[in-house]
């Protein structure tokens, strides 16, 4: 939300991502922009909130919604997992809170979650360790998606398509 201005002025970053349809649902937020000096003030509170339910041993969700503007598919969660270590969290909780937490939630971890045979291989290749910093979750290298390699050229051409098929669209 503290974004808001960014995204109504066409400043925000990767805005070629977001298709026609989800563009009419964020319009719904551009009320909210004189609202951005008070999501910028509880910002920090928010931080220390989540480092609180993680101090007792709440079992959190790394997710994202759509339907908040500013919220990018795949990109966002990276977002979350970064904000999630500036709150203090440890890299190995939050990629547990990102894998195999979600998928106990969902009760799909019989197949899905973590590596291991006889599950679905989705995974994802990284150049540099998460463990050491959250962000390095970012430098995608390739993607094992139900048993499908994509390489970081064939991951490019993926979101060159999807730049094309929202065409050169004029956010209004």
């Amino acid at each position: 939300m503290i974004s808001l201005d960014e995204i109504y002025n066409r400043n925000y970053p990767m805005l070629n991502y977001i298709s026609p349809f989800v563009w009419e649902i964020w319009k719904m937020w551009q009320s909210q922009k004189e609202n951005i000096p008070f999501f910028r003030q509880i910002y920090p509170y928010y931080k220390s909130f989540l480092k609180d339910l993680f101090d007792a041993e709440f079992n959190l969700l790394i997710g994202t919604d759509l339907s908040v503007a500013g919220v990018i598919p795949g990109y966002s969660v990276h977002e979350e997992m970064a904000i999630w270590q500036e709150a203090g969290i440890p890299p190995f909780e939050i990629l547990r809170s990102a894998t195999i937490i979600p998928a106990r939630f969902m009760g799909v971890d019989k197949s899905l979650g973590s590596i291991k045979e006889g599950k679905k291989a989705s995974f994802v290749l990284l150049s540099e360790n998460p463990l050491k910093d959250i962000k390095n979750s970012q430098k995608i290298e390739g993607v094992f998606l139900r048993g499908n390699f994509f390489s970081r050229q064939e991951i490019d051409s993926i979101k060159l398509k999807i730049i094309t098929a929202n065409g050169e669209m004029q956010h209004n």
